[in-house]
């Protein structure tokens, strides 16, 4: 597991990687460690839940499918609850800051 925080939570690189293709992280000794540390940790147990319905989600697209137009302040909303949610994630040490964010 590559850079895990103080905490030793996954990196979100890593929990991404797991959740486009678990076959080839376990076999990976990196990724498998952080499977391992995913069994055992609600906090990426549920972000790595979060990855896994995006990516179904993902697959599950048609270039059929019709394209919405979104509401106006969409995108905003959306920045918004992202950052909110980060902070959350920070303050229970699920995340750390990244580089140039100013707080780390």
């Amino acid at each position: 597991m590559a850079d895990a925080d103080a905490e030793g939570h996954v990196p979100p690189d890593d929990l991404a990687s797991i959740a486009l293709d678990e076959a080839h992280a376990a076999g990976d000794a990196d990724l498998a460690r952080a499977l391992a540390h995913v069994t055992r940790c609600r906090a990426c147990r549920a972000a790595l839940g979060e990855l896994r319905r995006v990516v179904a989600a993902g697959r599950a697209a048609s270039p059929d499918d019709d394209v919405m137009v979104p509401p106006p302040g969409l995108w905003q909303a959306v920045a918004g609850a992202l950052h909110e949610r980060r902070s959350r994630a920070r303050r229970s040490g699920c995340i750390r800051p990244g580089p140039g964010t100013g707080s780390g």
